[in-house]
């Protein structure tokens, strides 16, 4: 089983299962905690990089990445995507100034974590001058 397949949770316990099973059990040996994690369904790449994560940086949980922080958090994500979901008329300008984000970040965050595209409103035609008369009178204008 790879742990891409997995949830968070789940990559984390199997992590700290790996990990202690290596040090109290096995005794620090690979060969052993690799043979005992294979009848449990883990591959040798999986147990050998747990291990080696565990013992380069002590840590079995995730570990914060690199990088520039993103502008929305998940959160936000969700509730955006909501917003336009069940608000139709409303525009990634609105949306970008409740967030306090520019409108370009709105219409990113939609397009590449939500997989929700840009719709524009179509607006309905004017009446012709006879049909607003015919409207206008039917109507008891």
């Amino acid at each position: 089983m790879f742990l891409s397949e997995m949830r968070k949770e789940e990559r984390e316990a199997l992590r700290l299962r790996v990990a202690t099973f290596h040090n109290d059990t096995a005794g620090g040996n690979m060969k052993t905690t690799w043979n005992l994690k294979k009848k449990e369904g883990c591959c040798y790449s999986t147990v050998h990089r747990v291990i080696q994560r565990y013992v380069q940086f002590k840590a079995t949980t995730d570990l914060p990445r690199s990088g520039r922080p993103r502008k929305l958090n998940n959160k936000q994500t969700k509730s955006i995507a909501f917003t336009v979901n069940n608000n139709s008329g409303i525009s990634h300008r609105i949306l970008s100034r409740r967030y306090n984000v520019d409108h370009r970040t709105i219409g990113r965050n939609l397009k590449q974590r939500t997989n929700i595209r840009p719709r524009q409103r179509i607006k309905a035609p004017k009446y012709v001058k006879n049909q607003e008369k015919r409207a206008q009178k039917h109507c008891g204008f």
